[in-house]
């Protein structure tokens, strides 16, 4: 009897998933199914999980924030916390980021640091003067280039896909010499 109830259960589940997949039934569990018709958007289904994947489409480019300058100085700086004393706590991953040299935006040095099991903080360090400054945080990585001022968070991969949720959604910023802006 037990072996019954287990399958009428079963074919039952996956009947009203098969018409949710279809986009006959609607729940608050599942995503709505317009969403399968919208060409930026897929739903799939991988070892009984629905995985929404969204297609990331921005007007920006790094092309359109270009930085000219190159940074080949000394580094062997002492760093300035006077604007970000959060800093102070990751001392030594932002001393080897100095070392590493320029990677951002001209003469300045991005690094990204894993604050929790989920997250990443990031900091930019001017290598002329040594200043610590602060950057977004993000859930799955940064994408940036030394000859541009902007950053996305959180990217897409490599054919412009993400996945939505716990990791957070791509952003974009530019670097305004001292602090971010939200694109």
């Amino acid at each position: 009897m037990r072996n019954l109830t287990l399958t009428i259960g079963l074919a039952i589940y996956t009947f009203v998933l098969g018409w949710a997949m279809r986009g006959y039934f609607q729940s608050s569990f599942l995503p709505s199914p317009s969403i399968n018709d919208a060409p930026d958007s897929t739903i799939t289904k991988q070892t009984g999980a629905i995985e929404v994947s969204r297609k990331f489409i921005s007007k920006n480019s790094f092309v359109h924030f270009p930085t000219s300058e190159r940074y080949a100085g000394d580094s062997s700086i002492k760093l300035d916390y006077s604007t970000c004393q959060t800093g102070i706590k990751y001392h030594h991953f932002l001393k080897k980021a100095v070392e590493a040299g320029a990677n951002f935006a001209g003469h300045f040095s991005f690094s990204e640091i894993r604050t929790g099991s989920n997250s990443l903080g990031s900091f930019i360090i001017d290598l002329r003067t040594g200043k610590v400054t602060a950057g977004p945080e993000a859930g799955s990585g940064y994408q940036f280039y030394l000859g541009s001022n902007m950053l996305i968070t959180n990217p897409p991969d490599s054919h412009g896909w993400y996945f939505p949720g716990e990791n957070g959604s791509p952003e974009e910023y530019v670097w305004t010499g001292n602090a971010f802006r939200k694109l």
